[in-house]
């Protein structure tokens, strides 16, 4: 079984995660680069505000929004597992990360409605 908070690192997570803190160092190299130089004091105010409220990038995915403004979450991956131990009984409980949500998010789901929804979770 595995440990709690351990997780499998896949290509597409670790691809997401180097590339946004390459941007991040990228965008703080820019601000601690800019030169007021030319510009007046307001141009300067103006384009440091700029580059601190604005991302190099933004990244989204298309999301199915519903009529009534909501939509269905669906889990990527499990990323841990575990077995909780009650006085008469043992709940086996499966980490979710949802799409749409970061790791930090993920939820602890029951194994068996987990497996009984989204079989292809469990393929190994």
């Amino acid at each position: 079984m595995e440990s709690e908070g351990a997780g499998i690192v896949t290509w597409e997570r670790c691809s997401r995660n180097n590339f946004q803190k390459y941007m991040e160092t990228r965008m703080k190299m820019k601000v601690k680069e800019l030169k007021q130089e030319t510009m007046t004091v307001t141009e300067y105010e103006a384009k440091f505000s700029e580059l601190l409220r604005c991302p190099a990038y933004v990244e989204y995915e298309h999301v199915d929004i519903q009529p009534d403004l909501t939509y269905v979450e669906q889990p990527m991956e499990i990323i841990d597992r575990k077995e909780q131990v009650l006085r008469n009984k043992v709940i086996k409980l499966a980490r979710v990360v949802w799409r749409n949500h970061n790791v930090e998010e993920s939820t602890w789901e029951l194994e068996s409605e987990m497996l009984e929804r989204y079989p292809h979770l469990f393929l190994e």
